[in-house]
């Protein structure tokens, strides 16, 4: 079943975003999609930069595959819509800071040598990954420096459904009805690696919390927003 609507999924990291991806993309067509997931470091994820996804997308791919494009997903920033000519209803998942960069560093530090090598502890990634320091907030408002009001305003303006990975069967269940699509509840890639955080880490999770500020306030925001819709 196609939605009746072009698609742009906002992927961002250890949020559940490859369970929906995968879900997303069954809607449409293989020549409709167009999910674009380069090595790590190939490419950086912000807008406007020389090196950045969107200008990857522009010199890689023709202007007929973007032209009949319907599903695009990668890990991008928003603004990514600004390279193609039709239009496109965004989708999102944020996820509860403190879970979502336990998460990270988990699955970086066993995919990733270089991360592995350079952060030996949790503790060490939390203070020293400065680009991964309220990385939703940077990527819902496109912008590097993390603009808190901004990403706010695209969740409530321009960006048509944000899910919350918490409350994942609610999302996909409100999501496949408001965009008449056929979704699935499947989790895949879960991290089977991480180390949930216990009562002794509370000093690790107080200075998530202080350096993920932005995070914390924006995954509140977007999760009463969908409350208030279910």
């Amino acid at each position: 079943m196609n939605s009746k609507h072009n698609i742009l999924f906002l992927h961002l990291s250890k949020t559940a975003g490859s369970s929906l991806r995968v879900a997303l993309g069954n809607n449409f067509k293989q020549n409709e999609r167009l999910e674009v997931y380069v090595p790590p470091g190939t490419v950086k994820p912000q807008p406007h930069n020389p090196n950045s996804i969107m200008h990857y997308v522009k010199n890689t791919y023709s202007s007929d595959v973007l032209r009949n494009t319907r599903f695009f997903s990668a890990h991008c920033f928003y603004g990514m819509h600004t390279i193609f000519k039709q239009d496109f209803k965004y989708i999102t998942m944020l996820r509860d800071p403190i879970e979502r960069i336990v998460s990270h560093y988990y699955f970086t530090t066993k995919t990733n040598l270089a991360v592995r090598s350079k952060f030996k502890t949790l503790e060490d990634y939390v203070e020293k990954q400065t680009n991964q320091h309220n990385w939703m907030t940077k990527m819902v408002s496109g912008t590097w420096t993390g603009d808190l009001d901004l990403a706010k305003h695209n969740i409530k303006e321009n960006i048509a459904f944000c899910g919350i990975t918490e409350m994942y069967n609610e999302s996909i269940g409100l999501m496949a009805k408001m965009f008449n699509l056929n979704l699935n509840n499947e989790i895949r890639n879960a991290n089977k690696d991480k180390k949930p955080l216990g009562q002794g880490d509370e000093n690790i999770k107080k200075r998530i919390c202080e350096l993920h500020s932005k995070d914390i306030e924006l995954y509140n925001f977007a999760k009463d927003l969908l409350k208030s819709k279910l």
